[in-house]
């Protein structure tokens, strides 16, 4: 897989990317533009990016989605955890323990990615948001 085309050129055609767009999901294309072949993306339904723009907006997608899989591990183990509880005293004989099992693991596995998310940090790659050069600490623009 790759994210830009391979061959990329300023001012050819838009070229299709390995990127989902991480609005609507739709495939981005990439256009090089310029005599500094800046990179603008454009998904076929019209969201564009310019180079610090995309890269803020797919670690958000990837921040959300990490979270969104803590918070989907965290609420299984509570539900199996709650299901181990009735179980015992209704009518699920032997689900006990599958139940624990799986709510031992899910909880483990939570706290791993729990860790990982709140550790990850975005890459910072001196572009602000539309995708210019950031002047230097001490520099004028």
């Amino acid at each position: 897989m790759y994210a830009l085309p391979p061959g990329l050129v300023r001012d050819a055609s838009a070229r299709v990317t390995g990127l989902s767009c991480p609005d609507c999901g739709g495939v981005l294309e990439v256009e090089a533009a310029g005599a500094r072949q800046h990179l603008h993306f454009r998904c076929r339904v019209g969201h564009g990016y310019a180079v610090g723009e995309l890269l803020a907006a797919k670690e958000q997608v990837l921040e959300a989605r990490l979270w969104g899989a803590v918070m989907a591990m965290e609420e299984l183990a509570a539900l199996l955890r709650d299901l181990e509880a009735h179980a015992g005293r209704h009518c699920w004989p032997g689900l006990e323990e599958p139940c624990q099992t799986r709510a031992a693991a899910l909880d483990a596995n939570a706290r791993m990615l729990r860790a990982l998310v709140e550790g990850d940090r975005p890459v910072d790659i001196g572009f602000d948001q539309r995708g210019s050069a950031q002047p230097e600490s001490g520099t004028l623009p």
